[in-house]
């Protein structure tokens, strides 16, 4: 289940949001959460940030995890309003050797995790360093974002 958390509300109860902790991956917990809109998106992304604004970008949910050994992982979900503005900043963001990644309306990995479009979400899972296990992680953390 997605829920609506952080700073300032989403407006609308069915919007997408921070993923809830029984959503999560077996082993991994939330850290922190931010909550950002077209106005403080800026606060977020340092340069950059007009390119989702262009697109009718509504809010970033992002929120960085940990597990029992540390590793770290960031995952940041892009509200774009509508499925083809998502789909528009997916095709317009190139990953390095992309690998599909099955359960999203379409998802790409790479070594430092991956980007996934769903609906009207576009998102990125990103880890510190190059391991298969991470990326398992990211997987499973896109996996969790398109089941909703």
């Amino acid at each position: 289940m997605l829920v609506a958390c952080g700073r300032g509300s989403v407006g609308e109860s069915s919007a997408p949001g921070h993923l809830a902790g029984r959503s999560l991956p077996a082993g991994w917990t939330e850290e922190s959460r931010s909550t950002y809109d077209e106005k403080t998106i800026f606060e977020y992304i340092d340069g950059g940030a007009e390119r989702y604004l262009r697109q009718g970008f509504r809010r970033l949910y992002a929120a960085r995890y940990v597990d029992a050994a540390r590793d770290e992982l960031t995952v940041d979900l892009y509200d774009m309003g509508k499925p083809e503005n998502a789909a528009a900043i997916f095709a317009d963001t190139r990953v390095p050797k992309p690998r599909p990644v099955a359960g999203c309306d379409s998802a790409e990995a790479h070594d430092y995790g991956l980007q996934l479009r769903h609906g009207r979400i576009y998102g990125e899972v990103t880890v510190l360093r190059v391991d298969p296990a991470l990326q398992v992680a990211a997987a499973a953390f896109a996996r969790a974002v398109c089941a909703q």
